[in-house]
């Protein structure tokens, strides 16, 4: 939909730069997603180490599930047990030599399904606690990648993205309870190695750093 396709056209953007040039290579696998695709290209010889989903969700006490759009236009629900299947069984098919290191789930109430994730071992995933606006999304993404490109580490990048885009204008809080809240990213993690940031918890043990942490603990870039 104009979301996904909004969020696509940033990253080319972004990926395309010169400057970007040999740091990634975007590749658009899910412009008509399934969950059979998806689990596929997990699975394929060119693997990816880092997967961005964008999309709408939809999360009721009872049910949570994606929203994808084939190629007709037509919505489609995708349950998040579905999603995790594919990731654990791709997990499992992957050689040490090709890890996926990083999931960005760049969407609504997406918290569940990143837990979900690092349960079935995905190191590290970048999600959203609360609702959030498409533009807070799209300038997350921007400012998360763009700190990847500098060398940082996925945590520290989170925590760099998430000072400038606080710093852009965007206040940390649930839109749904707050006239002025735009979102609340989360960055999870569960790396047996440690993760080699001094600002979070004790490495190698599982936890989560907050934009809320971030912006009540004074960090600043």
């Amino acid at each position: 939909d104009a979301y996904e396709m909004e969020e696509y056209c940033l990253l080319e953007k972004l990926f395309g730069a010169e400057s970007l040039k040999g740091n990634f290579r975007l590749e658009s696998v899910l412009s008509r997603p399934t969950v059979e695709r998806l689990e596929q290209r997990l699975k394929s010889q060119s693997v990816p180490c880092i997967v961005h989903i964008a999309g709408h969700t939809i999360a009721t006490e009872s049910m949570s599930t994606l929203l994808w759009f084939d190629g007709s236009g037509q919505a489609k629900t995708v349950g998040y047990d579905q999603v995790v299947e594919a990731f654990s069984s791709a997990l499992k098919h992957r050689a040490p030599s090709q890890p996926l290191d990083f999931v960005f789930l760049n969407g609504c109430k997406t918290l569940e399904l990143g837990r979900l994730l690092i349960g079935c071992g995905v190191p590290y995933v970048l999600c959203w606690e609360t609702s959030v606006s498409g533009g807070a999304c799209h300038t997350l993404a921007k400012r998360f990648y763009r700190a990847l490109r500098e060398q940082y580490l996925f945590c520290e990048a989170f925590r760099e993205a998430c000072c400038l885009w606080i710093s852009d204008g965007f206040d940390v809080g649930d839109p749904e309870s707050s006239d002025h809240g735009r979102g609340v990213p989360m960055i999870l993690w569960n790396d047996l190695k440690g993760v080699n940031a001094s600002w979070t918890k004790e490495s190698g043990v599982s936890g989560n750093i907050s934009a809320v942490e971030i912006s009540q603990s004074g960090w600043s870039r």
